[in-house]
């Protein structure tokens, strides 16, 4: 995963960064805690490999873009949703409370803990982003 940012990246310094001398960011990185696919179907619930696979994605890109700092300017991760019922182990798009998470928060340096997730109902992917119960 770090291997195939690095290389991503270094196409858009060169190609984008370097031609343009501006500066880059992400407006819209996500990815999938389930058994999600590029078309924007979904194969399942979350298990714990798919949530672990999940973080692991979105390490690889804080890894990755180490070094990179003077051009690279961060990223917009999708989907945090807002909605308190969004609960913890669904298959979605949204890292909250999944170890996704985690991740953001040790490289955010968040100092608050995590708000509790609720559990009245998980809910269940029908599209890129998108989640109903």
């Amino acid at each position: 995963m770090q291997a195939s940012w690095r290389v991503a990246l270094s196409r858009l310094e060169t190609g984008l960064v370097r031609k343009f001398n501006k500066s880059l960011i992400f407006t819209e990185i996500g990815y999938c805690a389930g058994g999600c696919s590029r078309n924007g179907s979904h194969g399942g619930s979350a298990t714990n490999a798919t949530l672990q696979r999940q973080a692991d994605h979105y390490e690889a890109l804080f890894l990755a873009a180490a070094g990179h700092e003077s051009w690279f300017r961060g990223a917009f991760w999708w989907n945090w949703d807002s909605d308190p019922a969004v609960a913890a182990g669904d298959g979605c798009l949204n890292p909250a409370w999944k170890p996704a998470e985690a991740v953001l928060r040790r490289y955010y340096r968040a100092t608050s803990p995590p708000p509790a997730p609720a559990t009245a109902w998980l809910p269940s992917c029908v599209g890129p982003g998108r989640c109903t119960t």
